[in-house]
């Protein structure tokens, strides 16, 4: 309970800037978990298919990675508030030198918090602030086994209401994983035994 309010706490007191209207590109979120078990040079060949959509679309593509790593997690966002497309090369060039990068489930959740605050989903009608959202999870069999498919995908799918945006076929959520490191599901309770995320469809993806 005290990280839900946690979460509710950074949600509420978050400012939020609209300095650019998004309302007519497709924005790609992608959350990287990255151990000893991901196949780097696959996901980084699929990073940078999003990272040069965006760059030759600047009008009708945005895109935000997030790496983590602990307490200083690598974000890179592009055509978007705060946008810093050059760290990109950053983000590569770990992911190509660390054999792994650490998961804090609260840190992430509360950074991906602050970034949407930036970067609104939708307005205070409910209305989206984007053509559409994809949010992509490239998870491992580690990130499973330590609850973080309950602490991080189901609290913010929580947090941020993703049902109603699923429903309304604004967002698209998917969880992929390495195609010789299968995810061990519960298929009973996928996110947990709080049965958080019951209504999303779950077929995690190889890649």
């Amino acid at each position: 309970m005290k990280r839900i309010f946690t979460l509710l706490l950074a949600l509420f007191i978050c400012v939020s800037v609209k300095a650019q209207d998004n309302t007519n590109k497709d924005l790609t979120f992608v959350y990287i978990s990255h151990d000893e078990n991901t196949p780097t040079q696959a996901l980084i060949s699929r990073l940078k298919e999003i990272y040069t959509d965006a760059m030759n679309y600047p009008e009708d593509r945005a895109a935000i990675f997030y790496l983590t790593n602990g307490d200083h997690p690598i974000i890179v966002r592009m055509n978007v508030n705060n946008s810093n497309p050059k760290d990109f090369e950053t983000l590569v060039e770990d992911l190509q030198s660390k054999r792994a990068h650490d998961v804090f489930p609260e840190t992430d959740c509360e950074k991906i918090i602050e970034i949407f605050s930036e970067n609104d989903l939708l307005n205070e009608e409910g209305e989206p602030m984007f053509r559409s959202v994809e949010w992509n999870y490239y998870v491992n069999s580690t990130f499973w086994k330590l609850n973080n498919n309950e602490y991080v995908i189901a609290t913010l799918y929580w947090v941020f209401e993703m049902e109603k945006m699923i429903q309304s076929q604004y967002m698209q959520v998917r969880i992929l994983h390495g195609e010789v490191d299968p995810l061990p599901v519960n298929k009973e309770f996928p996110f947990g035994e709080k049965g958080f995320c019951r209504s999303m469809a779950f077929i995690p993806l190889p890649y």
